[in-house]
């Protein structure tokens, strides 16, 4: 009778454990969305900048449109988790072109 009350134990406990989502990592956050940045047609990845800590995604830099900033955004939430989405994109092109 104990094996049974322990193995139901054990059953539940492994059933409560597979209900939690993992966290993915936030190098792996990072990897992801920066990843899919620099694939995305019409996309410069490298005029937007994403900094994820355990709370937050942190997505900075050049975006030429509003299109374009939302679409980063949005790549951002696909794999924020429940991190926070903190948006310092600024719209009207990079830095790097001498405006």
């Amino acid at each position: 009778m104990k094996w049974i009350i322990g193995t139901l134990v054990l059953l539940f406990a492994i059933s409560m454990v597979a209900q939690q989502p993992a966290m993915t990592s936030n190098s792996d956050v990072r990897h992801d969305i920066q990843s899919t940045l620099s694939t995305a047609p019409d996309f410069n990845s490298t005029n937007i900048t994403a900094t994820v800590s355990e709370d937050s995604v942190v997505l900075s830099g050049y975006a030429v449109s509003q299109e374009q900033k939302d679409s980063a955004l949005s790549v951002a939430s696909q794999y924020a988790g429940d991190r926070q989405i903190v948006d310092q994109i600024q719209l009207g092109g990079s830095s790097s072109s001498g405006d």
